[in-house]
Protein backbone atom coordinates (compact mmCIF):
# COMPACT_ATOMS: atom_id res chain seq x y z
CA UNK A 1 0.00 0.00 0.00
CA UNK A 2 1.38 3.37 -0.96
CA UNK A 3 1.62 6.22 1.52
CA UNK A 4 -0.84 8.24 -0.54
CA UNK A 5 -3.42 5.47 -0.40
CA UNK A 6 -3.05 5.26 3.38
CA UNK A 7 -3.79 8.96 3.84
CA UNK A 8 -7.14 10.18 5.03
CA UNK A 9 -9.18 12.18 2.50
CA UNK A 10 -8.54 15.35 4.52
CA UNK A 11 -4.77 14.78 4.60
CA UNK A 12 -4.73 14.02 0.90
CA UNK A 13 -6.62 17.24 0.09
CA UNK A 14 -4.11 19.18 2.20
CA UNK A 15 -1.19 17.53 0.41
CA UNK A 16 -2.63 18.34 -2.99
CA UNK A 17 -3.35 21.95 -1.97
CA UNK A 18 0.22 22.42 -0.76
CA UNK A 19 1.54 20.87 -3.96
CA UNK A 20 -0.53 23.30 -6.06
CA UNK A 21 0.87 26.22 -4.09
CA UNK A 22 4.43 25.10 -4.75
CA UNK A 23 3.96 24.01 -8.35
CA UNK A 24 4.63 27.49 -9.83
CA UNK A 25 8.11 27.46 -8.27
CA UNK A 26 8.99 24.42 -10.38
CA UNK A 27 7.53 25.68 -13.64
CA UNK A 28 8.99 28.14 -16.12
CA UNK A 29 9.43 31.61 -14.65
CA UNK A 30 6.85 34.11 -15.95
CA UNK A 31 9.46 36.86 -16.50
CA UNK A 32 12.62 36.74 -18.58
CA UNK A 33 15.24 39.36 -17.80
CA UNK A 34 18.98 39.59 -17.37
CA UNK A 35 18.62 39.65 -13.60
CA UNK A 36 15.65 37.82 -12.08
CA UNK A 37 15.27 36.48 -8.52
CA UNK A 38 12.47 34.31 -7.05
CA UNK A 39 10.27 35.75 -4.30
CA UNK A 40 6.94 35.16 -2.54
CA UNK A 41 3.99 37.18 -1.35
CA UNK A 42 2.90 36.74 2.27
CA UNK A 43 0.42 38.34 4.65
CA UNK A 44 1.59 41.21 6.87
CA UNK A 45 2.95 40.00 10.23
CA UNK A 46 3.43 43.37 11.99
CA UNK A 47 1.73 46.70 11.36
CA UNK A 48 3.66 49.93 10.81
CA UNK A 49 3.67 52.66 13.41
CA UNK A 50 2.19 56.07 12.63
CA UNK A 51 5.75 57.37 12.61
CA UNK A 52 6.75 54.89 9.89
CA UNK A 53 3.77 55.82 7.76
CA UNK A 54 4.58 59.53 8.06
CA UNK A 55 8.27 59.01 7.30
CA UNK A 56 7.60 56.73 4.33
CA UNK A 57 5.13 59.13 2.72
CA UNK A 58 7.33 62.18 3.22
CA UNK A 59 10.50 60.42 2.08
CA UNK A 60 8.83 59.05 -1.04
CA UNK A 61 7.71 62.56 -1.92
CA UNK A 62 11.13 64.02 -1.15
CA UNK A 63 12.91 61.42 -3.29
CA UNK A 64 11.29 62.90 -6.38
CA UNK A 65 13.51 66.00 -6.21
CA UNK A 66 16.79 64.37 -5.09
CA UNK A 67 19.77 64.87 -7.39
CA UNK A 68 22.44 62.17 -7.61
CA UNK A 69 24.64 63.93 -10.14
CA UNK A 70 27.75 63.74 -7.94
CA UNK A 71 27.29 60.00 -7.46
CA UNK A 72 26.81 59.44 -11.19
CA UNK A 73 29.97 61.44 -11.86
CA UNK A 74 31.86 59.29 -9.36
CA UNK A 75 30.70 56.11 -11.10
CA UNK A 76 31.83 57.50 -14.45
CA UNK A 77 35.24 58.39 -13.06
CA UNK A 78 35.64 54.92 -11.55
CA UNK A 79 34.76 53.31 -14.88
CA UNK A 80 37.36 55.42 -16.68
CA UNK A 81 39.96 54.52 -14.06
CA UNK A 82 39.50 50.85 -14.88
CA UNK A 83 38.27 49.41 -11.60
CA UNK A 84 39.98 48.52 -8.30
CA UNK A 85 43.26 50.20 -7.24
CA UNK A 86 46.38 48.60 -8.72
CA UNK A 87 48.23 46.35 -6.27
CA UNK A 88 45.23 45.73 -4.02
CA UNK A 89 43.76 42.23 -3.54
CA UNK A 90 40.35 43.53 -4.74
CA UNK A 91 37.89 40.99 -3.38
CA UNK A 92 34.17 40.58 -3.02
CA UNK A 93 33.12 38.71 0.15
CA UNK A 94 31.09 35.49 -0.28
CA UNK A 95 27.37 36.14 -0.62
CA UNK A 96 27.87 39.74 -1.76
CA UNK A 97 28.11 39.23 -5.52
CA UNK A 98 25.45 40.20 -8.01
CA UNK A 99 23.39 42.87 -6.30
CA UNK A 100 26.54 44.82 -5.44
CA UNK A 101 27.52 45.45 -9.02
CA UNK A 102 27.44 49.15 -9.74
CA UNK A 103 24.02 49.92 -11.20
CA UNK A 104 23.97 51.62 -14.57
CA UNK A 105 21.36 54.09 -13.35
CA UNK A 106 21.55 54.73 -9.59
CA UNK A 107 19.14 57.63 -10.17
CA UNK A 108 16.49 55.27 -11.53
CA UNK A 109 13.67 55.74 -9.05
CA UNK A 110 11.65 53.81 -8.13
CA UNK A 111 13.81 50.80 -8.88
CA UNK A 112 17.00 51.74 -7.05
CA UNK A 113 16.94 52.89 -3.44
CA UNK A 114 19.49 55.72 -3.56
CA UNK A 115 17.08 58.62 -4.02
CA UNK A 116 14.88 57.27 -1.25
CA UNK A 117 17.90 56.85 1.00
CA UNK A 118 19.00 60.43 0.45
CA UNK A 119 15.46 61.64 1.10
CA UNK A 120 15.29 59.69 4.37
CA UNK A 121 18.51 61.29 5.63
CA UNK A 122 17.32 64.75 4.57
CA UNK A 123 14.00 64.18 6.34
CA UNK A 124 15.22 62.56 9.55
CA UNK A 125 18.37 64.69 9.95
CA UNK A 126 20.14 61.96 11.95
CA UNK A 127 23.22 62.89 13.95
CA UNK A 128 24.62 59.35 13.99
CA UNK A 129 24.09 57.04 11.04
CA UNK A 130 25.20 53.41 11.19
CA UNK A 131 25.52 51.59 7.89
CA UNK A 132 26.04 47.84 7.95
CA UNK A 133 27.56 46.78 4.64
CA UNK A 134 29.89 49.35 3.09
CA UNK A 135 30.38 47.40 -0.15
CA UNK A 136 31.15 49.83 -2.99
CA UNK A 137 30.35 52.85 -0.81
CA UNK A 138 27.45 54.04 -2.95
CA UNK A 139 24.99 54.23 -0.07
CA UNK A 140 27.47 56.00 2.20
CA UNK A 141 28.25 58.57 -0.49
CA UNK A 142 24.53 59.07 -1.11
CA UNK A 143 23.84 59.70 2.57
CA UNK A 144 26.77 62.09 2.83
CA UNK A 145 25.11 64.40 0.32
CA UNK A 146 22.22 65.04 2.75
CA UNK A 147 24.01 64.64 6.08
CA UNK A 148 23.51 67.53 8.50
CA UNK A 149 26.51 69.60 9.65
CA UNK A 150 28.16 67.97 12.65
CA UNK A 151 26.57 64.58 11.92
CA UNK A 152 28.49 61.40 11.20
CA UNK A 153 28.20 58.13 9.29
CA UNK A 154 29.97 55.03 10.60
CA UNK A 155 29.92 52.27 8.00
CA UNK A 156 30.77 48.66 8.80
CA UNK A 157 32.01 45.81 6.67
CA UNK A 158 34.14 42.71 7.05
CA UNK A 159 36.39 44.01 4.27
CA UNK A 160 38.12 47.38 4.07
CA UNK A 161 36.80 49.67 1.34
CA UNK A 162 40.34 49.75 -0.06
CA UNK A 163 40.11 46.04 -0.83
CA UNK A 164 36.54 45.90 -2.09
CA UNK A 165 36.16 45.22 -5.79
CA UNK A 166 34.76 48.26 -7.61
CA UNK A 167 34.68 50.53 -4.54
CA UNK A 168 33.86 54.17 -5.25
CA UNK A 169 35.26 55.55 -2.00
CA UNK A 170 38.41 57.62 -1.81
CA UNK A 171 40.69 58.54 1.06
CA UNK A 172 39.51 62.15 0.93
CA UNK A 173 35.94 61.03 1.68
CA UNK A 174 37.10 60.28 5.24
CA UNK A 175 39.27 63.36 5.73
CA UNK A 176 36.78 65.60 7.55
CA UNK A 177 35.64 62.91 9.98
CA UNK A 178 32.02 62.83 8.79
CA UNK A 179 32.54 59.33 7.39
CA UNK A 180 34.31 56.48 9.17
CA UNK A 181 34.66 52.80 8.31
CA UNK A 182 35.08 50.06 10.88
CA UNK A 183 36.07 46.58 9.73
CA UNK A 184 33.99 44.48 12.10
CA UNK A 185 31.08 42.03 12.00
CA UNK A 186 28.07 43.40 13.87
CA UNK A 187 26.20 40.10 13.57
CA UNK A 188 28.31 38.45 16.29
CA UNK A 189 28.56 39.31 20.00
CA UNK A 190 32.15 40.54 19.77
CA UNK A 191 31.13 43.01 17.08
CA UNK A 192 28.03 44.46 18.69
CA UNK A 193 29.61 44.57 22.17
CA UNK A 194 32.64 46.48 20.88
CA UNK A 195 30.32 49.02 19.22
CA UNK A 196 27.53 49.12 21.79
CA UNK A 197 27.93 52.81 22.59
CA UNK A 198 27.76 53.73 18.91
CA UNK A 199 24.67 51.60 18.34
CA UNK A 200 22.92 53.19 21.30
CA UNK A 201 23.54 56.62 19.81
CA UNK A 202 22.37 55.75 16.28
CA UNK A 203 19.25 57.50 15.06
CA UNK A 204 19.25 55.93 11.59
CA UNK A 205 20.57 52.50 10.59
CA UNK A 206 20.93 51.02 7.12
CA UNK A 207 21.32 47.22 6.92
CA UNK A 208 22.62 46.15 3.52
CA UNK A 209 24.95 43.21 4.05
CA UNK A 210 24.92 39.52 3.16
CA UNK A 211 21.17 39.11 2.53
CA UNK A 212 21.05 35.51 3.74
CA UNK A 213 18.62 36.15 6.60
CA UNK A 214 20.90 34.54 9.17
CA UNK A 215 23.31 37.46 9.30
CA UNK A 216 20.41 39.89 9.56
CA UNK A 217 19.04 37.91 12.50
CA UNK A 218 22.44 38.38 14.13
CA UNK A 219 22.23 42.15 13.63
CA UNK A 220 18.79 42.23 15.23
CA UNK A 221 19.99 40.15 18.18
CA UNK A 222 22.74 42.71 18.64
CA UNK A 223 20.27 45.61 18.45
CA UNK A 224 18.13 44.01 21.12
CA UNK A 225 21.09 43.08 23.28
CA UNK A 226 22.72 46.51 23.44
CA UNK A 227 19.48 48.48 23.17
CA UNK A 228 19.00 51.12 20.48
CA UNK A 229 18.46 53.95 22.94
CA UNK A 230 17.66 56.62 20.34
CA UNK A 231 14.84 54.57 18.81
CA UNK A 232 16.13 54.74 15.24
CA UNK A 233 14.38 53.88 12.05
CA UNK A 234 16.18 50.89 10.54
CA UNK A 235 16.16 50.41 6.78
CA UNK A 236 16.64 46.83 5.54
CA UNK A 237 17.65 46.33 1.92
CA UNK A 238 16.70 43.39 -0.30
CA UNK A 239 13.84 42.10 1.85
CA UNK A 240 12.14 40.49 -1.18
CA UNK A 241 15.08 38.18 -1.94
CA UNK A 242 14.38 34.49 -1.35
CA UNK A 243 16.79 34.12 1.58
CA UNK A 244 15.48 37.30 3.25
CA UNK A 245 11.79 36.43 3.15
CA UNK A 246 11.68 34.47 6.40
CA UNK A 247 13.73 37.08 8.25
CA UNK A 248 11.43 39.94 7.23
CA UNK A 249 8.35 37.83 7.93
CA UNK A 250 9.61 37.02 11.45
CA UNK A 251 10.62 40.57 12.40
CA UNK A 252 8.22 41.68 15.11
CA UNK A 253 8.97 45.39 15.18
CA UNK A 254 6.55 47.85 13.57
CA UNK A 255 7.56 47.60 9.93
CA UNK A 256 6.61 48.72 6.45
CA UNK A 257 7.52 47.25 3.07
CA UNK A 258 8.16 50.23 0.78
CA UNK A 259 9.65 48.33 -2.15
CA UNK A 260 7.48 50.28 -4.59
CA UNK A 261 9.40 53.42 -3.58
CA UNK A 262 12.80 51.79 -3.08
CA UNK A 263 14.89 48.92 -4.37
CA UNK A 264 13.38 46.46 -6.81
CA UNK A 265 14.78 43.61 -4.65
CA UNK A 266 13.02 44.95 -1.57
CA UNK A 267 13.17 47.85 0.86
CA UNK A 268 11.76 47.70 4.37
CA UNK A 269 11.60 50.16 7.25
CA UNK A 270 11.36 49.13 10.91
CA UNK A 271 10.68 51.37 13.89
CA UNK A 272 12.88 50.72 16.94
CA UNK A 273 11.22 53.50 18.96
CA UNK A 274 7.85 51.77 19.20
Amino acid sequence: MTRTAAMSPRALRKLRANARKRAPLLSAWPITRGHVRPSLITPVTALPSERLLDVALQAANGARSVSLDTLIDRIGEAAQAGGPPVGRPAITPPGRQGLHRLPRRPDMWPGEHYKLLAALVALLQPQTVVEIGTATGMSALTMLTELAPGAKIVTFDVVSWRDYRGALLRAEDFADGRLEQRVEDLSIPAGWQANAELLRSADFILVDAKHDGEQERGFVRGFEQVGLACGPIVMFDDIRLWDMLAFWHELQRPKLDITSFGHWSGTGLADWAA
